[in-house]
């Protein structure tokens, strides 16, 4: 099942009459980071596709697949600064001790997986950003857009880990 997520906030009608109409594709609600030029802004799961300035009338256009005049380029959501979550290996450990945690939770909702994340930061001692911004660039390749939590249960358990360990392997790095 495909997922698109969406910063409701920006549309009257509700996210929950659009997923009675559509039940094929799975409706998530997220703030969006790093596309404010864009916004509203809806994210297509698992093909990895942004699409700016999605008003309320294109919503429908962007859940069918009709809207392809709205994909945001990969060069506008990717910059330089984003290599060092891929090359610096204090990321990559991050993100391989909390790949441990995700392969052993049963419930994979968002909530949980924020309680989750923030029981991680909270351990680790860390700044929230250490850890979102590389699981962003682990899960898609750029630490812009949906909250990782949303993404995560977007994706789905096994996909999650499938990234993740596709990004460790391809990232090789020493401890």
């Amino acid at each position: 099942m495909k997922s698109l997520i969406v910063n409701s906030n920006n549309y009257d009608t509700e996210i929950s009459k659009l997923q009675k109409k559509y039940p094929k594709i799975k409706l998530l609600e997220s703030s969006f980071t790093g596309l404010d030029e864009s916004y509203p802004v809806a994210f297509r799961v698992p093909d990895g596709i942004f699409y700016a300035n999605v008003t309320e009338k294109r919503l429908v256009d962007v859940i069918t697949g009709h809207a392809d005049d709205l994909i945001i380029q990969s060069a506008r959501v990717f910059s330089v600064e984003m290599k060092k979550y891929i090359s610096e290996p204090i990321y990559r450990k991050l993100v391989k001790d909390f790949l441990d945690i995700l392969e052993d939770l049963s419930d994979f909702s968002s909530p949980y997986l924020v309680m989750e994340m923030n029981q991680f930061i909270k351990n680790e001692n860390l700044v929230e950003t250490e850890i979102i911004n590389p699981l962003k660039m682990a899960l898609i390749k750029t630490i812009k857009g949906p909250s990782v939590a949303v993404l995560l249960e977007a994706l789905g358990k096994d996909e999650s880990v499938r990234r993740i360990k596709d990004y460790l392997r391809n990232y090789r790095y020493r401890f």
